[in-house]
């Protein structure tokens, strides 16, 4: 398959089939890991890392953080 770059700021864009892109468990802004082996560009999902409590809740915002969920009420010997 041969599919063209383009152009963003000081690099080059390549566009990923979606059938690539499925295979490989990819969706926008997805990490990947690139490197170079002779003439052969590698793309590869990047590894995810753990992360850390302060990082996550560095995420939390007013418009992505939700109330309270009623679970009902216990229906074994829970205790709420």
């Amino acid at each position: 398959m041969t599919v063209r770059t383009g152009k963003l700021d000081a690099g080059l864009t390549l566009t990923i089939p979606e059938t690539f892109a499925a295979e490989l468990g990819l969706a926008p802004h997805s990490p990947v890991d690139i490197s170079l082996h002779g003439a052969a560009v590698i793309i590869r999902p990047a590894r995810q890392t753990r992360s850390e409590l302060d990082v996550l809740l560095e995420q939390v915002t007013e418009q992505n953080r939700h109330t309270e969920i009623d679970t009902a009420a216990a229906v074994g010997r829970e205790v709420w």
